[in-house]
């Protein structure tokens, strides 16, 4: 078979090669490299090796069954390469004292730390209960945590800036979102052992550097995206940016939904309409040095930071280097913004909606259909690099059942 994938981040790599075995694969990528959203930087250092600092995928839940472990391990990367973070998350209401007690400007009266962490602590474990009691995908946010017993202006603040900061919403509209998705994300049984999370010591876009280089039968061709996808004797006939022309018999489309819904001609019309009801948000990165959105007392640094100014909650993450603290920070919506910022990178971030959900359980029970595939986020409820590997396995039990990468990546799960 010929098959076409469209976007070579996390689940156009792992389709492309997973499918290489059994089929003639093209692979095309809009930007200049590959990865999507596995973006590392390395900040210049003259005296020690540089250490990598990322803008996009930060770590990955840590354990051997896990597909991005069991990947990593096929494609030769030992568990040594997989270095444990830091935990810790501190929440601030602007740039105050450590407890938030500090007077702001934000419509949303600050929290004390302690209430901060039990907050967290609670949402945590009933996003464990929403996930074991199966809790519908199309309830939202704000009608699971109306229950929660914390004072209204905790769960303003303290409960809704975790997924506000993850999906670039407001603190409003973050309590719409789907509450089984939100809680994917943050759900921890309390009787269990805490997770932990760790990354790649070479930075995690050399995992897909290490995608391309094990794909040696993939035609990549980076700076290429699709332009127009029509059918032809009931098959996809794609045209590219170039002006090139390809028949194929299948098409995997791991991009955006709104980028897919514009490359898809008038007749795929149903398909079109469910990718419609996707949204996303802009969220802006930057690497640097300047303290300014960490807390007046150092002694109360964490790991990670949260804060609250205004209507919007933003993050920062600390890395202690030998050659000095960095920083990555949100700056979507923060003024000022950090002084002389060493790299910067902006996403777009679905947001899992009732509605969205809903529009995706449509999407998979059409997928394949007249050779059309959907990978990555638009088929999966939240956004993370192990969802975008399972859903290249998912297009790959359909198009490549046999292949023994599939089946080794599947082995004892």
């Amino acid at each position: 078979m010929r098959v076409a994938i469209a976007g070579a981040g996390m689940a156009g790599l792992a389709a492309a090669w997973l499918l290489e075995e059994s089929h003639d694969v093209l692979l095309l990528e809009e930007r200049k490299t590959p990865g999507g959203n596995l973006r590392t930087f390395f900040p210049p250092d003259p005296v020690h090796v540089p250490e990598a600092v990322e803008l996009g995928v930060r770590a990955v839940p840590s354990g051997p069954h896990s597909l991005v472990a069991r990947l990593s391990g096929a494609l030769g990367l030992d568990r040594g390469q997989w270095l444990p973070l830091p935990s810790g998350r501190l929440l601030l209401s602007d740039r105050g004292e450590a407890d938030g007690s500090r007077c702001t400007a934000s419509p949303f009266a600050p929290v004390r730390r302690e209430e901060a962490v039990r907050a967290a602590a609670l949402l945590a474990e009933q996003a464990h209960h929403w996930k074991n009691e199966r809790l519908g995908w199309e309830v939202p946010l704000r009608e699971m945590v109306e229950d929660f017993d914390l004072p209204r202006r905790v769960k303003e603040v303290a409960v809704y800036s975790l997924p506000a900061a993850t999906f670039g919403c407001t603190l409003e509209q973050a309590g719409l979102l789907s509450a089984r998705a939100v809680g994917e994300l943050w759900a921890e049984d309390p009787a269990a052992p805490a997770p932990v999370s760790c990354r790649l010591r070479g930075g995690m876009h050399s995992l897909a550097q290490h995608l391309v280089s094990r794909s040696s039968r993939v035609q990549l061709a980076l700076g290429t995206a699709l332009r127009m996808v029509h059918r032809h004797g009931g098959k996809p006939e794609l045209t590219d940016t170039n002006g090139r022309r390809y028949r194929v018999d299948a098409l995997v489309l791991a991009v955006p939904a709104d980028e897919a819904a514009r490359i898809l001609s008038p007749h795929f019309g149903p398909l079109r309409a469910r990718l419609a009801s996707y949204a996303y948000r802009p969220l802006l990165y930057q690497v640097h040095r300047d303290a300014c959105h960490m807390p007046v007392d150092r002694d109360t640094w964490a790991p990670s930071t949260v804060t609250v100014h205004g209507p919007w909650a933003e993050t920062t993450d600390w890395y202690p280097t030998k050659n000095g603290d960095l920083f990555v920070s949100q700056v979507t919506h923060r003024k000022p913004r950090p002084r002389t910022p060493l790299a910067s990178a902006g996403f777009r971030t679905v947001q899992p909606t009732p509605g969205m959900l809903k529009a995706q359980r449509e999407l998979l029970r059409s997928q394949g259909d007249g050779g059309i595939f959907l990978a990555g986020h638009v088929t999966t409820p939240v956004n993370t690099l192990e969802n975008a590997l399972g859903s290249a396995i998912a297009v790959a039990r359909q198009l490549a059942p046999r292949s023994r990468r599939l089946a080794q990546l599947l082995d004892d799960t």
